[in-house]
């Protein structure tokens, strides 16, 4: 997943631990984190290879799907983040 620092401008990509700790900082706060959610950055990556490497075109549904949750990700982190639009 990549996020950008609201500081510095700069975005950097967020996995592993950092993305863990995202999630249940979200979560200590009451957002509801599901398990699509947990697991995007990983998604993520593994449809980029695709699509850069193999010539992958998601399907319609496949792209609702990321879109949802993405959507739904993002309206977590502004809720309980106190991020402004």
């Amino acid at each position: 997943m990549l996020l950008r620092n609201l500081r510095s401008g700069s975005v950097v990509r967020v996995t592993g631990p950092a993305w863990r700790n995202l999630l249940r900082k979200l979560e200590e706060q009451g957002a509801d984190i599901g398990p699509l959610q947990r697991a995007l950055p990983e998604v993520f990556w593994k449809i980029r290879h695709k699509v850069i490497h193999e010539g992958y075109s998601p399907k319609d549904d496949e792209l609702r799907i990321i879109e949802d949750s993405v959507r739904n990700l993002l309206g977590a982190v502004r809720n309980y983040l106190l991020i402004k639009p």
